[in-house]
């Protein structure tokens, strides 16, 4: 099967997602999406076990703080080794509602060892990325 396009991608995540799923942001480089973040672990899932799009491996995660509107901004760019076609996705998360929920659903570059950790500054709370 060919690489899928972007919007390709995005339309059949949004078929199957509804809501969970922003609208398509083309960007001056690349094109992304959101993920609603009650939902990033099952839209992860679903991007690797389906054949058509077979993400196996997280090519960059980042996260950047921000504190005075109270979110962590996580961005996901994911890549098919089998189709050859890539996915970027980001996120959105409240510093006191996001959930640490580590999964071992998609390989990740050496760098990132174990996991991503963001420092929320207050306390000693940390949100660990949801795709080690």
């Amino acid at each position: 099967m060919p690489a899928l396009t972007f919007e390709q991608i995005h339309q059949r995540l949004t078929a199957q997602f509804g809501d969970a799923i922003g609208p398509l942001q083309p960007a001056k480089k690349d094109p992304w999406c959101t993920f609603a973040p009650g939902r990033v672990v099952e839209v992860c899932r679903f991007l690797k076990a389906t054949p058509d799009f077979a993400f196996d491996f997280l090519e960059d995660i980042s996260a950047t703080d921000h504190p005075k509107e109270g979110l962590i901004r996580v961005v996901y760019h994911f890549y098919s080794y089998r189709h050859r076609h890539t996915f970027i996705a980001k996120a959105e998360f409240f510093h006191y509602t996001a959930k640490a929920t580590p999964t071992n659903l998609i390989r990740r570059p050496s760098v990132h060892r174990r996991r991503t950790y963001v420092d929320i500054k207050r306390g000693r709370q940390f949100v660990l990325s949801l795709l080690p």
